[in-house]
């Protein structure tokens, strides 16, 4: 849930960013703010669920699995990935659909 708000936000201050130029150095500051780094068997269970709602965690530990481990990766964990940055895309579109009409006053 909490990449969920970080991206966001990060959508809402790259959309702001086109008033404000210096707003995309701290959006990609946030970005980087990803806990991907270790793999899930590693994680706490109670923050395992927290940490699969993250898009790209189900994309790096099906790369884990399968390049490090020699077996397949977790398919629902990837279902659920490509279900999120769906809805992510999807959502950022609306919201730019909205708000592209105010883009041309200000560049």
């Amino acid at each position: 849930m909490l990449d969920v708000a970080v991206k966001v936000a990060v959508v809402s201050l790259l959309i702001l960013a086109v008033a404000r130029p210096d707003l995309p150095q701290f959006a990609g500051k946030a970005m980087t703010g990803r806990a991907i780094a270790y793999p899930l068997a590693k994680v706490p269970a109670g923050w395992r669920r927290w940490i699969a709602l993250n898009p790209l965690a189900g994309i790096v530990e099906g790369f884990r699995s399968a390049i490090v481990y020699g077996r397949a990766p977790d398919w629902g964990l990837l279902a659920l990935s490509a279900s999120l940055t769906l809805a992510s895309c999807v959502g950022a579109f609306i919201l730019f659909k909205r708000l592209d009409k105010y883009f041309a006053d200000v560049i």
